[in-house]
């Protein structure tokens, strides 16, 4: 509501709302809700807006500007702090090489304590081997290369400090699906 509100005094409408994204499990179903609140504001406005527009307006709500940005463009996306401290973000493909696996915990995740699990710093060697990794999964989304794709499977930054939290709670029955 606060995103439609952005655009449109949401007390002249009636909302019902369905997320059919499960809640806290890191699969962006709050940058799902805000990105509609963004776009029907702005229908109900009546004004027309650029993905672009609609990221700047709602980065505020969303700690996720990279998940905000795919539930905007839609497709594989990029998100990125430019130099002047604007968020900006593009879509550099439609479809992904491979398909989609989806597994989803039963238990909930809080972003913040998820956050919090990170170390404050890691070795030059785990940043240079992460960053080469992610140009790698740019290169592979945009050749659509299945084998770059699991080439770019190797984060240092993220996974070896939450693959404890996935395995017990995989482990315990997870729902598993594929797209």
């Amino acid at each position: 509501l606060q995103a439609f509100a952005l655009f449109a005094p949401p007390d002249r409408y009636r909302f019902s709302f369905v997320n059919r994204i499960p809640l806290e499990r890191g699969l962006g179903s709050s940058a799902a809700a805000i990105a509609l609140g963004l776009v029907a504001g702005a229908a109900a406005a009546g004004r027309e807006t650029r993905p672009d527009d609609l990221l700047a307006a709602g980065v505020r709500f969303e700690g996720h500007a990279d998940n905000l940005a795919a539930a905007l463009y839609g497709g594989v996306t990029l998100a990125w702090i430019g130099k002047g401290g604007g968020t900006h973000a593009t879509r550099i493909a439609d479809t992904m090489p491979l398909a989609a696996v989806l597994v989803v915990p039963h238990e909930r995740t809080n972003t913040a304590s998820s956050r919090n699990g990170l170390p404050a710093s890691v070795t030059h060697a785990d940043a240079a081997a992460t960053a080469g990794a992610a140009a790698l999964l740019g290169a592979a989304i945009v050749s659509g290369s299945a084998t770059l794709l699991r080439e770019a499977f190797q984060d240092r930054l993220h996974e070896p400090f939450r693959a404890h939290r996935c395995t017990t709670s995989c482990a315990s029955g997870g729902r598993r699906s594929t797209s």
